[in-house]
C-alpha cells in the first residue's frame, strides 16, 4: 500500500510538472478570452447607449420633446455590457468544467487500475529515463536494447489484453499448475485434450513438460478441479499401437474411470482440421472447460513452446472440432484395452526412462 500511496504522489507530481510546461499556452488562452469578452461587452455597452439615447426623443404633434435619461442610459448600458461579459466567462467556464471532469474521469479509471505491478511499472519508467539520461548517441546500446526490451513487454502484453492469446515456452509449461485456473470459472468442467504419437517417437512423453503437466493433471482430476478428461490419441500409422509404451499409456486411460480415450489416425484428423479452418500443422491442444485453449507449436525434449488463448470464439473452433472427431465413429475408434489395474503417473513416467535407458543384467 505504501508503494502505491508512492506512485500516487509521484504521478500527481508529474501532472503538477506537465500543468507547469503547459501554462504559458493556458494563459495565452484566458489573455485571449478577457479581451474577447472586454472587447465585446464595451461593443454592447456603446451600442446599446448610442440605441437607447435615441429612442428617448419623442414627437408630440408639433412639438419634439427630448427626455433626458443620461443616468439611467448609462446604467442600463453598462449593466448590458457587464452582463454580455458575465456570460461569455459562464461559457468559458463550462467548457473548462466539462474538460477538468474528463481529466477527473481519467484519473479516477487510472486510480482504479492501481495493482501490485504499478510500482514496478514506474520503476521501469525511471531506470529507462536513467539509461537514456547517460546515452552516449542516437545508437546507444544500452538504450537500444532498453527500447526493445520494453516493446517487447508492451506487445506482449497488449496480445494478451486485445487479443486474448499469450505465447509461452518451456519454463511456463513446467509451471502447470496455473493453467487448472482456468476451471475455477468455467461451466463445463471436462478437458479436451488431443495426444498426438509419431512413429519415430520411442517414448510417449516428448519432454520433461509432458510428463509434468500429466502428473499435475493426475492430482487436479483427483482434487475435483475437473470430473472428467477426454484424450483423442492421434497416430501417425496405426501400428504405433504395437509399442510397448503406446500400450501402457492405453493401460492407463483404460484403468481410469474419470478419463475417456479415443484413437484417431493424424491424416483424417488433419482432414477435419482443413474441414474447419482451423491450422492443421498444429494438432497438439488442450481445451480447459469453455475458458481458454493451448496449442503445442513446438516440442522437442528442450524446447516447449505454445500459445495460450482465451478468445471465445478460437475455443468455440476448436471444441467443434474436437466434438466433431469424438462423436464420429467412422474417425475415432474406441480404445479396445479392458485394463482394470490402476497405473501411477509415476510408474508411467519410470517406465519410459526404463524403455529409454534400458540396462543390460
Amino acid at each position: 500500500m505504501v508503494g502505491y500511496q508512492r506512485i500516487i504522489k509521484e504521478d500527481i507530481s508529474m501532472t503538477n510538472s506537465s500543468k507547469k510546461r503547459h501554462l504559458p499556452q493556458s494563459k495565452r488562452f484566458r489573455f485571449f478570452v478577457l479581451v474577447t469578452s472586454f472587447s465585446l461587452s464595451t461593443i454592447v455597452t456603446l451600442v446599446s447607449a448610442y440605441k437607447l439615447n435615441s429612442e428617448t426623443i419623442v414627437q408630440l404633434a408639433e412639438h419634439q420633446i427630448t427626455f433626458n435619461f443620461d443616468a439611467i442610459i448609462l446604467g442600463i448600458s453598462l449593466l448590458l455590457g457587464c452582463s454580455t461579459f458575465i456570460i461569455i466567462e459562464l461559457i468559458v467556464l463550462v467548457i473548462k468544467s466539462v474538460d477538468f471532469f474528463d481529466q477527473k474521469a481519467e484519473y479516477d479509471e487510472f486510480m482504479e487500475n492501481i495493482n501490485e505491478y504499478s510500482a514496478k511499472l514506474h520503476e521501469i519508467n525511471n531506470y529507462y529515463y536513467g539509461i537514456s539520461m547517460e546515452s552516449h548517441g542516437s545508437n546507444d546500446l544500452f538504450v537500444t536494447y532498453a527500447k526493445k526490451e520494453i516493446e517487447k513487454l508492451n506487445d506482449t502484453l497488449r496480445v494478451a489484453a486485445k487479443q486474448k492469446e499469450i505465447g509461452v515456452s518451456y519454463d511456463y509449461i513446467l509451471n502447470v499448475n496455473g493453467v487448472f485456473d482456468a476451471f475455477s470459472t468455467s461451466k463445463e468442467k471436462i478437458l479436451k485434450m488431443t495426444f498426438p504419437i509419431h512413429d519415430t517417437d520411442d517414448t510417449i512423453f516428448i519432454s520433461s513438460a509432458e510428463a509434468r503437466f500429466f502428473e499435475v493433471l493426475q492430482k487436479e482430476v483427483m482434487n475435483g478441479t475437473l470430473y472428467l478428461v477426454q484424450v483423442i490419441v492421434i497416430l501417425e500409422k496405426k501400428s504405433i499401437l504395437q509399442k510397448d509404451c503406446v500400450k501402457k499409456l492405453l493401460d492407463f486411460f483404460a484403468a481410469e474411470e474419470k478419463y475417456e480415450c479415443k484413437l484417431c489416425l493424424i491424416d483424417s484428423f488433419r482432414n477435419v482440421c482443413n474441414a474447419n479452418g482451423v491450422p492443421s500443422q498444429f494438432v497438439d491442444f488442450g481445451i480447459y472447460g469453455d475458458k481458454m485453449l493451448f496449442v503445442a507449436e513446438q516440442y522437442t525434449p528442450t524446447t516447449y513452446k505454445g500459445t495460450y488463448y482465451k478468445n471465445i470464439d478460437k475455443i468455440k473452433s476448436y471444441t467443434k472440432l474436437f466434438d466433431e472427431v469424438w462423436n464420429s465413429n467412422i474417425l475415432a475408434e474406441q480404445n479396445e484395452n479392458t485394463n482394470s489395474t490402476k497405473i501411477k503417473i509415476v510408474d508411467l513416467i519410470k517406465y519410459e526412462t526404463i524403455l529409454e535407458n534400458p540396462t543390460d543384467e
